[in-house]
């Protein structure tokens, strides 16, 4: 990983290249490499369909797949299992809220019903 970084010209700061086409090279590349070299939990083709994502939908992604993440760690075990029942009502209602956020990216209109336009269905188009 590290030469790869290099062959990018990332440092230790940069996670990713500015430029679109680099980006999308080098996160093939490391997808790549970490098929290769790692075990995964999900098919190469479902990391795959996630490096082809833009910036703007991976970090709008990302922002609710990090809250729903802190959540659960709260109630995993040290065998990964999850224990819902041990949420408060309040952390559990504030799960279903994000799944229903997470979802909501993937929908072409707003919850008021509108059509959405410009960067969200870009976004929504993006998670079909």
């Amino acid at each position: 990983m590290k030469s790869l970084k290099s062959k990018y010209g990332l440092d230790e700061t940069t996670t990713l290249p500015s430029d679109p086409e680099l980006m999308r090279l080098y996160n093939e590349e490391r997808e790549q490499w970490i098929s290769d070299n790692c075990e995964r939990k999900y098919t190469p083709e479902y990391y795959k369909l996630f490096s082809n994502l833009s910036p703007q939908t991976n970090a709008a992604r990302d922002v609710i797949q990090f809250k729903i993440k802190s959540i659960l760690d709260k109630v995993r075990d040290d065998n990964g299992t999850l224990h819902l029942n041990d949420l408060k009502d309040s952390e559990y209602l504030n799960l279903l809220d994000l799944y229903n956020q997470k979802r909501a990216l993937a929908s072409e209109y707003y919850t008021n019903g509108e059509k959405k336009v410009d960067i969200d269905l870009k976004i929504a188009q993006e998670l079909k």
